[in-house]
């Protein structure tokens, strides 16, 4: 089947394509389950590369607060947010932002898909079936951008866990829900997930 550029097939598990040689041929909304198993794989990645580069981002900063004279490359004179404590904080959050942004953003629009997607023969395409350019990929990560960047600040981080969880939720009913299996960060992006398996 063919369909008008902008449209995608009505009915989320006919298959059906898009006659650009850029598009994706014979591509079909992903049903749930294999969305959801490749989430799964890219949290697993994702949260290996925080630790690694949060482990070295600590001893980084206690080593700078070492040389530094201080005694103790955590103390901070009372205020829990002051000194190494403060700066270990924000490099951990520039990492972690850092990560995000080439996981959601760059790797998106230069092959398709996060590598979990990627792995299980999933990719996301824009309302014409083609991978999403840059802009597109960075306007369907921003309500991920908006929790990790709440996430770093002190004092209100607790509301950026609190917002990932309700995001979670959100884009878990919307797969199911939703007649074409699209989750907030489609709606967000104007994307769709589709598989040619």
């Amino acid at each position: 089947a063919q369909y008008p550029r902008g449209q995608m097939p009505a009915q989320p598990y006919n298959p059906g394509g898009w006659t650009n040689s850029q598009q994706q041929p014979g591509a079909r909304i992903a049903e749930p389950g294999i969305r959801i198993g490749a989430k799964v794989i890219d949290v697993i990645f994702v949260m290996i590369l925080q630790v690694i580069l949060g482990v070295i981002a600590g001893i980084a900063v206690g080593a700078a607060a070492f040389s530094s004279g201080s005694g103790d490359p955590f103390a901070s004179g009372g205020n829990p947010f002051l000194g190494a404590n403060l700066t270990l904080t924000l490099v951990v959050g520039a990492f972690t932002l850092a990560i995000d942004f080439v996981y959601n953003v760059v790797i998106v629009a230069r092959f398709g898909g996060q590598p979990g997607k990627l792995m299980l023969g999933l990719r996301i395409v824009d309302t014409d079936g083609a991978r999403p350019s840059m802009g597109v990929a960075f306007r369907r990560w921003t309500p991920m951008l908006v929790i990790v960047v709440l996430g770093i600040i002190p004092l209100i981080s607790l509301l950026g866990g609190l917002a990932r969880i309700v995001l979670m939720i959100a884009n878990l009913v919307m797969i199911f829900a939703d007649d074409r299996r699209r989750d907030v960060f489609d709606h967000v992006g104007g994307t769709f997930v589709v598989t040619t398996r």
